[in-house]
């Protein structure tokens, strides 16, 4: 079966055919959504065949997983239905070298190996098999016994799916391991041709002023750093070699549950006290002569889609970017700085208050050829110094209930203990993605696990900054949220 004879589905909308092009370019390949999957120790099942069984529910719910896309050099790419895959194609299923690490600290074996897929491509150049957009990494643990526990891995083009959706995937993924499904009597599976949510376009009016655009136009045209500004080494070639780099660190649930607290008991949210722990941390380790860094924010636009059309734990690419800035004059040497934590918490306010007007994915409309942008940044400055993306807290599907609970308060939940009947449950995650070429220097992701554990990920070229750099901001960042969160201790 060749690509040529798949059945198109739809073209890929504005946002869904940007990354499609850096992924072409090689600019950006995935992101990768980690989960730490635990059964009870009276419970014991066939790991490889549970997985399959289990990915084969989720497969059939969710169209865009059996999609892939064709023309993607073209100034027209299109979605097209996979009818079958094999899935020994999409997963992987290797023994942990290393026990499965326990409380907080670092999984270092697991950032290792997410290195790997995030410096890779996914190619369908017409060659046997075809595969979908996406591949599963399981991890076993040897400690506990390969039926116990297992670590998996969802890496997925950044076209069918954000960050998010990576996030819903596991919520399907745990509520259908607790099915019990039966074992699959061949891992070839059939999926059904089911028609794609809407693009992002289609979905939300992302209507852009003359002010905004002409201060787009003078910024993309006459870009340049100003002195003072730190953001890393200028836009350069996309690496040939796997340059992309990776690492990630997992503080406790106790320290979590006491570092959202705080933050709420200084009037503030997680994600702006991160921002600004993040721009402390920096200033710390840069020279004196920085002055100023340029931050970019990940965020959803899910919230302003209409439910009838994207479900709230459903699959697609909905995402846009805010944008601050922190002066190295607004921070001392004294403590944390929550006056600034209130302003980052008010600049983000203010940004999502506009509903989809003036954002930056409403400025792609007016690029003329994706291709060509892309390589016009080659050898200017970056845009920002760090990009943090938060994506909030693993909870079940409830199914019959809607939650209504914000991404930056999702770490209240409490689902440590066994319920009634439940087999499988979901411990710490860890949010990863590959360094953008045109990306901030340093991409921080975070999450919250199951067991109520926060995750930083940081991602970085190699030859944009200096490992050092990055090694002592994740550790500067890890020590503040302790010292924050559980000052006497």
């Amino acid at each position: 079966m060749g690509t040529k004879s798949l059945e198109k589905l739809r073209p890929l909308g504005g946002l869904e055919r940007y990354f499609a092009t850096w992924h072409h370019l090689n600019f950006y390949y995935n992101i990768g959504i980690t989960g730490y999957y635990v059964l009870p120790p009276f419970s014991s099942v066939s790991v490889e065949q549970t997985i399959y069984a289990a990915l084969a529910l989720v497969i059939a719910k969710h169209p865009i997983l059996s999609t892939v896309i064709l023309g993607d050099s073209t100034s027209s790419p299109y979605f097209a239905h996979l009818p079958s895959f094999d899935l020994q194609d999409v997963v992987t299923i290797v023994e942990r070298k290393r026990a499965y690490p326990s409380g907080d600290g670092r999984d270092i074996e697991l950032d290792k190996l997410l290195e790997t897929p995030h410096n890779e491509a996914f190619e369908n150049d017409g060659n046997e098999p075809i595969c979908p957009l996406w591949r599963l990494l399981v991890l076993t643990n040897p400690n506990v016994g390969s039926d116990h526990a297992f670590t998996a891995s969802f890496v997925f083009h950044h076209s069918i799916s954000d960050a998010a959706s990576g996030l819903n995937f596991h919520k399907r993924f745990l509520e259908a391991l607790n099915e019990a499904p039966q074992p699959l009597k061949s891992a070839v599976i059939r999926s059904p041709c089911t028609p794609l949510p809407p693009p992002l376009e289609n979905l939300l009016s992302l209507p852009v002023t003359v002010k905004r655009l002409m201060r787009t136009f003078f910024e993309t045209r006459f870009q340049s750093l100003p002195r003072g500004v730190w953001a890393g080494a200028p836009v350069a070639l996309p690496p040939k070699a796997a340059n992309r780099r990776f690492m990630s660190v997992t503080l406790s649930p106790d320290v979590t549950t006491a570092f959202v607290a705080l933050c709420k008991s200084n009037g503030t949210t997680l994600q702006a006290t991160l921002e600004v722990l993040a721009a402390q941390c920096m200033f710390g380790i840069l020279p004196e002569k920085f002055k100023r860094l340029d931050f970019t924010i990940a965020v959803s636009l899910r919230r302003f889609l209409d439910e009838d059309k994207v479900e709230e734990d459903g699959f697609g690419t909905f995402n846009s970017s805010a944008f601050d800035h922190f002066e190295r004059d607004n921070f001392g040497t004294d403590g944390f700085r929550w006056n600034e934590a209130h302003r980052a918490r008010d600049v983000l306010a203010s940004h999502l208050e506009l509903k989809g007007k003036d954002e930056v994915v409403g400025l792609l409309k007016y690029i003329r050829n994706n291709e060509k942008f892309c390589w016009d940044k080659v050898g200017k400055p970056r845009w920002a110094a760090v990009e943090i993306s938060n994506i909030g807290a693993f909870h079940k599907v409830k199914e019959g209930r809607k939650e209504d609970i914000r991404e930056d308060e999702k770490q209240d939940l409490d689902e440590s203990e066994w319920e009634e009947g439940e087999s499988w449950k979901m411990g710490r995650m860890v949010f990863s993605q590959s360094a953008g070429v045109m990306s901030a220097a340093i991409s921080v992701s975070v999450i919250t696990g199951g067991d109520g554990g926060l995750t930083l990920g940081f991602a970085w070229l190699k030859g944009v900054v200096d490992r050092d750099v990055v090694v002592k901001l994740m550790r500067n960042m890890q020590q503040g949220i302790h010292e924050l969160a559980l000052p006497d201790d």
